[in-house]
């Protein structure tokens, strides 16, 4: 189990040469304060990328409510570095139902000072 600065806990598991890709879908998500911190992020997985084995790097855009990217790392996992507010998504929850307008929506952003 692993954690950095955070109430999150990652469960790391050792696999044999046998895994696959892991699909963007269901990726790792590591929360950030601002999109000012997810563009100093990309910006440094841009420059390190090569000597860490990162690869297939998406810029970042609006999706889901955030601001965010993802790439996969020297073991094809894929991670996101997302601007999210205390407590994850709970501000999505908290807006009740959506129907009509998915999470996917370009426009539908948590409303926050910085954005």
């Amino acid at each position: 189990m692993i954690r950095l600065g955070g109430r999150h806990i990652y469960a790391v598991v050792q696999v044999g040469e046998e895994k696959d890709v892991m699909p963007r879908h269901y990726h790792n998500g590591l929360d950030v304060d601002t999109d000012q911190e997810v563009d100093a992020a990309y910006k440094t997985v841009l420059q390190n990328g090569d000597e860490w084995g990162i690869h297939s790097v998406n810029r970042p855009a609006p999706i889901h409510g955030t601001y965010c990217f993802k790439f996969w790392d020297l073991d094809d996992n894929c991670w996101e570095i997302l601007s999210n507010p205390k407590d994850g998504y709970t501000w999505i929850f908290n807006q009740g139902d959506q129907e009509g307008r998915g999470h996917m929506d370009k426009k539908f952003r948590e409303k926050r000072p910085d954005r």
